[in-house]
């Protein structure tokens, strides 16, 4: 993309199993090498990175299917009796997660990192597997707490942009008309009828 044209630039084509990235980095690196010469500096680079919450909301997403996965085995292995060798409170913990629920937008890596995490629950040894669950709750916490910062983040800074982007002029315009007509706008900026500065005007007459 080129901010001063209407419509984005046509530099290469893409070969079987190519990224656009490696595609567009030849034609990237002249143009910089070419306002480079010259001295200017009329461009930015803007990295397109994957969204940070949509990130942690995946981990966190695969962690709750990593429960399941370990509790489908633990049920197979020794029934529903293992719930009740387990701290309530870690019950707890997992219930209030999974009550849990953001828009969720999964790409598509998510299926297979799913299945991996699937596959490697079905290999844990018995004895690891409660120790495993226990963990995993832990983590699924953690990670519900770092989408929840995540979304704090998201609201801060829409609020700083829309104070950022807001016009004020408006209401400044309304305010020192307002303060015109209410007669204290000359006392604030302490000048006298004929608009001069008092402080000027006293400085003068000595």
């Amino acid at each position: 993309m080129d901010g001063l044209k209407r419509a984005p630039l046509e530099c290469s084509e893409i070969e079987d199993g190519q990224s656009w990235v490696e595609a567009v980095l030849p034609a990237l690196r002249s143009r910089i090498e070419a306002f480079s010469r010259n001295g200017s500096i009329s461009f930015t680079l803007l990295a397109v990175n994957a969204s940070s919450y949509h990130q942690k909301l995946e981990d966190f997403e695969l962690a709750k299917r990593e429960i399941i996965f370990l509790e489908r085995r633990l049920n197979d292995e020794f029934g529903e009796d293992w719930k009740k060798t387990v701290p309530n409170e870690l019950w707890s913990s997992r219930d209030s997660s999974f009550s849990q629920s953001w828009p969720t937008h999964l790409r598509p890596g998510f299926g297979s990192r799913s299945n991996d995490t699937s596959m490697r629950v079905l290999h844990l040894s018995i004895d690891k597997l409660r120790g495993e669950w226990e963990g995993c709750v832990n983590r699924l916490v953690a990670k519900q707490l770092a989408v929840e910062d995540e979304l704090r983040k998201d609201a801060l800074s829409h609020v700083q942009n829309s104070n950022r982007t807001h016009d004020y002029e408006p209401f400044i315009r309304e305010y020192i008309t307002r303060l015109y007509h209410n007669g204290f706008l000359r006392d604030i900026l302490e000048v006298d009828a004929q608009g001069r500065f008092l402080r000027q005007s006293k400085g003068k007459r000595k």
